[in-house]
């Protein structure tokens, strides 16, 4: 269960609009199509993009998207909205095989959650240029997609031995160490990754979760708020900064980081099932807030493409805040069913509290999740 995300309702709530008009990409996600197309600012060049990056935009103005990874703006022609980008690259996989061509179209399937395709295609460009890193640590998080985490560890390791200093690979084996729970492995990585790339988001963010696993609350909120500062608009590193805060009992600077993390990433699922599980659970009474936890809660499923057992777990215990306890029983009894055996016994606990017409009350702890890189 993750429990991350507190909104009241003295806190921004970002609600999915339905009556927008038609964007560019329905889920504001692109894959960039020039060689090295240019994020602008005014008339200064903030960065140059190589053809196959997958961006996330949040504003459109004429024919350029707002890029909050850069702070800046993408020409919409030096794109394709992610949408399109598999058909576009697989034209030119036809007319013209090549490693950069597989590999991009890999990516695209990567964004989309195809992970057995996205390993394919990274496959073939590694074949194809087998000096490459890159393709091998994008298969292993697709391999990680796939559940193959021994696979996934492979390929992180190949790629370090082509390219040992290489930043992504490196925050990628740290990420996957550190769900392993192997932290003196990620601390290696995360230490070299540092060193190499000292303003490195990735690499504060990770060294922050190491901190969380360790419960080295403060040594965390400071590895956070310097993957901030660097990153203003890293929803992840609110979350996780959050986290922190919340572990620490600091509910109201939890509540503006929660916020954030949902205002620069208002499509993140799991804000919406966090969010709910806090205010519906959370021991300080003045915090918990029963009805805008069902209304997050039942936001979450809605935004979900399959129902999910953590999600309906945490629909169960926001209609039980709420007093809707027969609708607590019918939610918890459904996420049982598509529970893994291991995670079902804490759900079987709470579902007994229902039918004793109890709510779940929970003291905050330390989960420390591992967040996406920006």
């Amino acid at each position: 269960m993750l429990r991350l995300i507190v909104l009241t309702a003295a806190t921004p709530l970002l609600l999915r609009a339905d009556d927008q008009k038609e964007a560019y990409s329905p889920s504001k996600t692109v894959v960039v199509i020039d060689k090295a197309a240019p994020i602008m600012a005014s008339e200064k060049t903030l960065a140059s993009v190589p053809a196959g990056t997958v961006l996330v935009y949040t504003k459109e103005e004429g024919n350029w998207l707002l890029i909050p990874r850069f702070g800046g703006w993408l020409k919409r022609d030096n794109s394709l909205p992610l949408e399109r980008g598999e058909e576009h690259f697989t034209q030119l996989i036809k007319v013209q095989p090549s490693s950069a061509a597989f590999h991009y179209r890999g990516t695209v399937r990567l964004q989309g959650g195809q992970f057995a395709e996205a390993a394919a295609d990274f496959t073939e460009a590694a074949k194809l240029d087998p000096k490459s890193s890159s393709p091998l640590v994008n298969r292993g998080i697709a391999k990680t997609g796939l559940g193959d985490v021994a696979g996934a560890r492979v390929d992180f390791d190949r790629a370090l031995e082509l390219a040992p200093k290489d930043p992504f690979a490196l925050v990628h084996r740290a990420t996957l160490s550190i769900e392993e729970n192997n932290l003196p492995s990620a601390k290696t990585d995360v230490a070299l990754l540092l060193e190499v790339a000292p303003q490195s988001v990735e690499g504060f963010n990770c060294r922050g979760l190491i901190h969380l696993r360790e419960n080295k609350l403060d040594e965390a909120i400071a590895d956070f708020s310097k993957a901030i500062e660097i990153f203003p608009q890293f929803s992840g590193a609110y979350l996780n900064r959050g986290t922190a805060r919340y572990a620490k009992r600091e509910f109201e600077a939890a509540l503006k980081d929660y916020a954030s993390a949902q205002q620069f990433d208002p499509n993140n699922i799991r804000a919406f099932n966090d969010a709910a599980w806090l205010l519906a659970t959370c021991p300080d009474e003045g915090v918990r807030n029963p009805k805008l936890a069902v209304q997050l809660a039942e936001q979450t499923d809605a935004m979900s493409d399959l129902p999910v057992g953590n999600f309906l777990d945490t629909l169960a215990a926001a209609y039980a805040a709420d007093g809707r306890f027969e609708d607590a029983i019918e939610a918890a009894d459904h996420a049982l069913k598509l529970m893994p055996e291991a995670d079902k016994p804490p759900t079987v606990l709470r579902l007994e509290k229902y039918r004793q017409k109890k709510a779940h009350i929970e003291e905050p702890s330390v989960t420390a999740p591992v967040t996406p890189a920006p």
